[in-house]
């Protein structure tokens, strides 16, 4: 077992989303130094068996960190005998070619927050004065593009996007732009709009935009999340499990409490991103606290009792092997318990259903052609 990092450096950002799920009221300020080798070094330990740990640097806008805290990063891991793997998630705007020459080198792979065409784009995430960050944001991608680094997109569905969604599809199709789909989610600033979609409207937009790209011949194919995985996962017997480990999308997991940590500047640790701020969600503090009472905390033990402690709902449903009742966090967050459904369930069966029948009528047209 190997645990992912997500490292919180900073909330500060730069621009103001409609649908962010950081708290207007969470502190400010970027991860110090002291916190910043405390927690690669007891993460080195954490996954010592392994050999390798995944760090993902996140925000806020974690550029707003400054690249000389990305060089005592790199220096810090370079002094441990362990492997990192990391990666970043970054609106893009700040990222200039220093930025570009250190994350090339360094072997960084790097996801951008880009929400389609720029009409779209700009509805959700303009700076804080309003003005456009679409340009910026754009640039950056084709930038990393040109170098060949590892990239990819997350796209969020929302009132301002899901009716686009055909035309965001084509825009990023024809960038080459491989994306994941994420629908808002009902927490931080987001819980002060209406953009959320309901049930009804996620199901139609991504079954409209899963035919757009499964029946799109093309030869300039792109990948998007959660689609690819679940054509494989989906098309296995109905008795097969995912491994505990499972590289998907993260909401179908087998159980995500196996497989994130997320550690805030302050050091303080919760079970994942979305968790963060959650009082009693906190597992403890990487400065002051042991890994092993970090991983031992009880609210970690319940979190890991969920897959085991699923509904009846979903334990009778064909699907639950895919999803294992879906998003802790989305089921917390929608329906008050981390031990019920994903609030998303229904647009998740429609989704897996769709694609099962789907993948049915492509199989039968080919045996009957052979």
């Amino acid at each position: 077992m190997s645990i992912s990092i997500i490292a919180k450096v900073t909330h500060n950002c730069n621009l103001g989303c409609a649908y962010c799920y950081v708290n207007s009221a969470a502190e400010q300020g970027v991860m110090d130094e002291y916190t910043l080798g405390t927690m690669l070094g007891k993460v080195s330990k954490l996954n010592e068996e392994s050999g390798r740990t995944r760090i993902i640097w996140h925000g806020g806008e974690p550029l707003i960190a400054g690249k000389e805290f990305y060089r005592r990063a790199v220096g810090e891991q370079s002094r441990l005998s362990h492997t990192f793997i990391n990666g970043i998630q970054t609106n893009g705007t700040l990222l200039n070619e220093e930025f570009l020459d250190f994350f090339e080198e360094h072997k960084f792979g790097i996801g951008f927050s880009l929400d389609g065409t720029q009409e779209t784009h700009d509805k959700n995430r303009p700076y804080r004065n309003g003005k456009s960050s679409f340009t910026p944001t754009f640039d950056a991608i084709k930038r990393a593009q040109e170098r060949h680094i590892n990239n990819g997109v997350i796209c969020v569905l929302n009132q301002n996007t899901y009716r686009r969604i055909e035309e965001i599809y084509q825009f990023l199709k024809d960038n080459r732009i491989s994306f994941k789909v994420n629908p808002q989610i009902p927490c931080g600033r987001a819980l002060e709009t209406d953009l959320a979609l309901s049930s009804r409207e996620l199901s139609a937009t991504l079954t409209r935009l899963f035919d757009r790209w499964f029946y799109d011949d093309t030869t300039t194919p792109i990948d998007i999340d959660p689609f690819t995985d679940l054509i494989g996962n989906i098309g296995k017997s109905r008795n097969s499990e995912p491994p505990e480990n499972y590289p998907g999308n993260c909401v179908f997991r087998n159980n995500c409490a196996n497989s994130f940590l997320a550690v805030v500047p302050n050091g303080n640790v919760y079970p994942c991103g979305r968790f963060v701020g959650e009082t009693e969600y906190l597992l403890g503090n990487i400065n002051e606290d042991s890994i092993e009472d970090i991983l031992d905390s009880p609210v970690r033990k319940q979190l890991l009792k969920r897959a085991s402690q699923l509904p009846k709902t979903c334990t009778a449903c064909d699907y639950s092997r895919i999803c294992k009742s879906g998003c802790p966090d989305n089921a917390r967050s929608m329906n008050g318990d981390i031990f019920a459904r994903d609030g998303f369930c229904s647009a998740y069966k429609t989704l897996f259903r769709h694609i099962e029948k789907t993948i049915k009528k492509e199989l039968e047209a080919y045996h009957a052609r052979t």
